[in-house]
């Protein structure tokens, strides 16, 4: 009994640690579960390194799915696999590890490898078929991370690849770049010339083609271009200015709550593509948006639909909104200044979780939008509203929100009035239906794997393990 009360409390106390950043981690894990995985699908799993990128872009492939959650550790990884193991995908590419060991208390070889390992065994019992590639941890000095523990890490990782006879892919010495700052604004995360780099080392893995390369162009360092931006602002501006849009695409542009959410899954079509800019509420100000948006729209693209959700972090502050709605009247006229022809939807505000943000800055801004829309003098502005359904009592409804966060069935909801506002046969949300099923499944399975997971670290623990 002693020793399963301390393996209790060992558990939490990881659990703890892991969970240090709730609020943005939870909303996009969350936001996972109303998405089902299928056996066509490839899974990149990782944390804001793989969140921070347009996997499926990057190949061509709407199949390609990313499940990358910023701050992410291994921890949170192993207690969500259950869902996508049970999805039984094509292909899992890991890229875990770099927050464990920027993480004091969990900063170990032994913390990442016997997590790691774990997840490789549930993977194997439950979806056998599924090919498995670990990618070595990225190089990195930010914080306590030092390069050399990294290094021993990944020499780790391989040796568990060895012997599990999975794939391991080398990316240490091709993203050295990242510690002079070739490839990253803060030694930690990527550039999208970083991102060339990563994608066309693991391209002929993803298309099973060992000349086949990612839509990156080679000099992709000297073209990416940020807009200004720094951080991971910038960073995520460069991705922007090199990914292609064609003339029937459709853009959902926007700050934190639009980059939580996988839209390209939601809306079921390769035709929709996520601009969001990065974690974190409330996310960009107006005037970052505008720098972002030539970079959207590079190469003269015309997409057919661009739906703007945007201004969060003004409206959430002290300026008058009337200068507020100034700003966001330049951003859609940037838009048309570039692309004419293309259809902008403005969608108003979400609620916050404070009643008096709401009264008082929210929903008059939102009124001040929809009146811009109706007033003006071209046809192609529209106005979505978003807010009115999703509030409760003037703040975030919780079957929608948890604080500030939008949550899965949230995300469900926006995509359903996304697709209905584009009114094209050929690009559904999903339903209710399938996202309650999705929900179940997903909590169920997890519910089912931390089980095993915990039985598991027990038998360890108490020398039975295999």
């Amino acid at each position: 009994m002693k020793k399963i009360f301390t393996f209790i409390l060992a558990t939490l106390m990881v659990a703890t640690l892991a969970f240090a950043d709730e609020p943005f981690r939870n909303h996009r894990y969350d936001a996972f579960k109303v998405l089902p995985v299928s056996s066509e699908q490839i899974v990149f799993i990782g944390n804001s390194i793989t969140n921070m990128h347009e996997w499926w872009e990057a190949f061509g492939n709407h199949n390609v799915v990313n499940r990358g959650v910023s701050g992410a550790v291994t921890d949170e990884a192993l207690a969500n696999i259950e869902a996508i193991a049970a999805g039984k995908p094509k292909k899992i590419f890991f890229m875990l590890g770099t927050n464990d060991l920027g993480t004091s208390g969990i900063n170990t070889t032994e913390h990442v490898l016997a997590n790691i390992k774990l997840l490789v065994e549930r993977l194997q019992a439950v979806s056998p078929d599924t090919k498995l590639y670990i990618q070595s941890i990225l190089p990195s000095t930010s914080g306590i991370r030092t390069l050399e523990k990294l290094k021993a890490t990944n020499e780790a990782l391989e040796e568990l690849c060895t012997a599990k006879n999975i794939t391991y892919i080398d990316l240490w010495e091709s993203m050295m770049g990242i510690t002079t700052n070739t490839l990253s604004y803060d030694n930690l995360h990527l550039t999208a010339a970083g991102y060339q780099i990563w994608c066309d080392i693991v391209a002929p893995y993803v298309m099973d083609n060992e000349s086949a390369k990612s839509i990156y162009p080679g000099n992709t360092l000297t073209l990416q271009a940020n807009g200004g931006l720094g951080g991971a602002y910038g960073m995520r501006a460069t991705v922007f200015s090199m990914l292609p849009v064609d003339n029937d695409d459709i853009l959902i542009v926007g700050d934190e709550m639009i980059h939580g959410g996988e839209w390209h899954e939601l809306l079921k079509s390769d035709r929709v593509k996520s601009r969001g800019t990065a974690w974190g509420y409330p996310g960009p100000s107006l005037a970052q948006t505008l720098s972002e948006i030539p970079l959207i729209l590079n190469n003269n693209a015309t997409p057919a639909q661009i739906f703007l959700y945007a201004g969060v972090s003004d409206v959430n502050g002290s300026t008058a909104l009337e200068t507020i709605l100034a700003s966001y009247k330049s951003i859609v006229t940037k838009i048309h200044q570039l692309s004419p022809t293309t259809k902008v939807t403005i969608m108003s505000l979400q609620p916050t979780a404070t009643a008096a943000t709401n009264t008082d800055r929210v929903a008059p801004f939102n009124q001040m939008l929809a009146s811009y829309a109706a007033e003006s003098t071209t046809d192609n502005i529209e106005y979505l509203d978003i807010y009115t359904d999703f509030a409760n009592n003037n703040t975030g409804n919780s079957a929608y929100f948890n604080g500030n966060y939008l949550y899965g069935k949230g995300y469900v909801k926006v995509a359903q009035k996304i697709a209905a506002a584009i009114g094209d046969a050929n690009i559904t949300a999903i339903t209710d239906a399938e996202a309650d099923a999705a929900y179940t499944r997903f909590s169920n399975r997890t519910a089912l794997g931390n089980a095993i997971t915990a039985a598991a670290r027990f038998n360890e623990g108490n020398g039975t393990g295999q």
